[in-house]
C-alpha cells in the first residue's frame, strides 16, 4: 500500500467508527429512565467506545498493519556493503535491488583475468596504476584488494545470494 491509499483507508475506519458512536449515542438517548449515577453512564460509554475502538483497529486496520510490517521487513533485511563491482540500486517502490557498476566490472574481469593467467601481484598492481585504475574508494589499489577481489570468486561468477539479493554474474 502507499501513502495515500492508507490515508484513504484510514478516513474510512475513522468514519466508520463515527458512526458507531453516534448510534450508541442514540441508544443511550433511547434508554427511558435511565437510573444510574452519571460515573456508571461514563463508565458505559467508555466501555462502549473501547468496543467500538477495538473492533475496528483489529477488523479495519489489520491490512494497513500487516503492509507496514512487511514493508518494515524488507527495509531492515540488511544487506550491509556490496562487493567492489556491485552496486545498490533503489527501485520507485522504495526496494534495493543489486546490479552489476559499470564502471568496476571491467577491473574486476581484468584482475581475474590476468591472475589466472599467471601475473604476479606486485605486476599486477603496477599494470593497474598505469591503466588509471583505482579502488572502489578511489585509493591506489594494493595487492590487499586485489586478494579481497579474487577471495570472492563464488560471488562474482554469479548465482550468490545474501539476506536475499542477488548478486549477478560479473565473470
Amino acid at each position: 500500500m502507499n501513502l495515500s491509499s492508507d490515508l484513504v483507508k484510514c478516513n474510512q475506519v475513522v468514519n466508520n467508527i463515527e458512526e458507531d458512536l453516534l448510534f450508541l449515542l442514540y441508544d443511550l438517548d433511547r434508554v427511558p429512565n435511565l437510573n444510574t449515577t452519571s460515573e456508571n453512564v461514563a463508565i458505559h460509554i467508555q466501555d462502549q467506545i473501547a468496543a467500538i475502538l477495538e473492533t475496528h483497529i483489529y477488523r479495519d486496520y489489520q491490512d494497513i498493519i500487516t503492509d507496514h510490517n512487511q514493508s518494515k521487513i524488507v527495509k531492515n533485511e540488511k544487506l550491509g556493503r556490496v562487493p567492489d563491482g556491485y552496486i545498490k540500486v533503489y527501485g520507485d517502490d522504495g526496494r534495493v535491488s543489486v546490479e552489476i557498476d559499470p564502471d568496476r566490472q571491467e577491473v574486476i574481469q581484468y584482475i581475474f583475468e590476468a591472475c589466472d593467467s599467471g601475473t604476479k601481484k606486485c605486476h599486477l598492481v603496477n599494470d593497474l596504476e598505469e591503466m588509471g585504475y583505482t579502488s572502489s574508494t578511489g585509493k591506489k589499489i594494493r595487492s590487499s584488494t586485489i586478494n579481497d577481489i579474487l577471495g570472492r570468486r563464488n560471488i562474482y561468477q554469479g548465482g550468490y545470494s545474501r539476506g536475499g539479493y542477488s548478486f549477478p554474474r560479473i565473470l
